[in-house]
């Protein structure tokens, strides 16, 4: 209130609904080449601007000014510490990206506000995000970067766990994500406390979905619960694979895979849908999301291969790729190359290392892309088939 700001512009309590105050500030912002602006503190702004609650109106002069100044600009905008009717008010901006859900600083007490927060903002077409945590905290960069907006780490400069935030990211630091935010499966709205949260995403290839399945303990005895593949959103066949114990079990669609968790335990489950060919791709499993577009970028479902095209950043040599067969399967390179393919019969895993034109490893090449998308940083590919060899009396 004793802001000078005050005598220049329009402001109620904390709220300036002068578009000329936020004309100003997005284009200080603009010259600095800032690209996104945060407008923190939206509950406190509001419950401190006696205008905003009395005359109708009035909430709308702060948001719309905000926004369009903005879009004038060329900013986009990201709320943080908001009330329900700023989700609402949300969906009027279509450079309003990310919203937060949850307080501040991630933490497991926090987990539950954020999962079901990130259901109410990717209902309005807002991506969820999370306040900061450190990078070795492998649950929370897990969890934010199941969110499919920004992860956000606080650590100092220097003492970053790089090993995993490359789970989190190519080595060119763009996220490798699901297209969906985690949210909690429907069972999870009757639940019982004492019950497991189970949280799923998606990435959709086609017909092909890949779901990404967080678990955890939200007591201080040991949950039971379970899930279907059908549940997580995968309607075929699948496997699930479990990325802590690196076993997988198939599945069919209304089957349920069982969960007991010790107190405060987590698991994460990878479900991935068995394809015409009979085989089943988890793709890139060194990342949390393995089967996500900026590492497998299109999988083409035919009738007697599955053929995936993998991008890379241009400093990455290879990829290792895993998934699972009822016996041992081959792959072919159309561009880049793939090594040979490891197998065990006794579990159904396969792995084979991939690289890009270019890259690490002999077969077939192609030259990279020469003009990647507008704003995109390069990548290089390549494009693998796999089938299964035939059984045993078969030509």
């Amino acid at each position: 209130p004793a802001s000078p700001y005050h005598a220049r512009y329009r402001i109620s309590g904390f709220a300036a609904l002068d578009p000329r105050w936020w004309t100003q500030i997005m284009g200080y912002l603009a010259a600095a080449q800032v690209v996104t602006y945060e407008q923190d503190w939206l509950s406190v702004i509001y419950e401190r601007s006696p205008e905003l609650l009395a005359r109708p109106g009035a909430g709308e002069d702060f948001t719309d000014a905000m926004a369009q100044a903005a879009r004038e600009h060329g900013l986009t905008m990201q709320y943080c510490m908001p009330l329900p009717r700023h989700f609402l008010q949300g969906v009027r901006y279509g450079n309003l990206t990310s919203i937060r859900v949850s307080g501040d600083r991630l933490t497991p007490d926090k987990w539950d506000r954020f999962l079901y927060g990130s259901r109410l903002a990717s209902a309005l077409g807002i991506w969820p995000w999370t306040d900061v945590f450190m990078s070795h905290e492998t649950d929370n960069l897990l969890l934010a970067t199941l969110s499919a907006g920004m992860v956000g780490i606080g650590d100092a400069i220097g003492a970053e766990d790089k090993a995993n935030l490359l789970r989190a990211v190519r080595a060119d630091g763009v996220i490798v994500k699901p297209d969906t935010p985690a949210v909690p499966i429907d069972s999870r709205y009757t639940a019982s406390p004492h019950e497991p949260m189970i949280a799923a995403a998606h990435t959709d290839h086609g017909m092909l979905r890949t779901s990404y399945v967080f678990a955890y303990a939200r007591g201080s005895s040991t949950a039971a619960g379970s899930f279907t593949p059908a549940e997580v959103g995968v309607t075929r066949a699948a496997y699930v694979y479990d990325t802590r114990r690196r076993s997988s079990q198939r599945l069919e669609p209304l089957q349920a895979f069982p969960l007991r968790l010790a107190p405060h335990e987590t698991a994460y489950f990878v479900v991935t849908p068995v394809s015409r060919a009979g085989l089943a791709l988890v793709g890139d499993e060194h990342q949390f999301v393995p089967d996500g577009r900026a590492r497998i970028a299109a999988l083409e479902d035919g009738p007697e291969r599955l053929t995936a095209t993998v991008i890379f950043a241009l400093q990455e040599a290879s990829a290792r790729l895993s998934g699972y067969a009822p016996r041992r399967p081959v792959a072919i390179a159309k561009s880049g190359s793939a090594g040979e393919v490891s197998f065990d019969p006794r579990t159904g895993r396969f792995e084979v290392m991939v690289a890009p034109a270019g890259g690490a490893g002999g077969g077939a090449e192609r030259a990279p892309r020469a003009e990647p998308p507008a704003g995109a940083d390069p990548v290089r590919e390549a494009v693998v088939s796999f089938s299964l060899l035939p059984e045993k009396g078969q030509r």
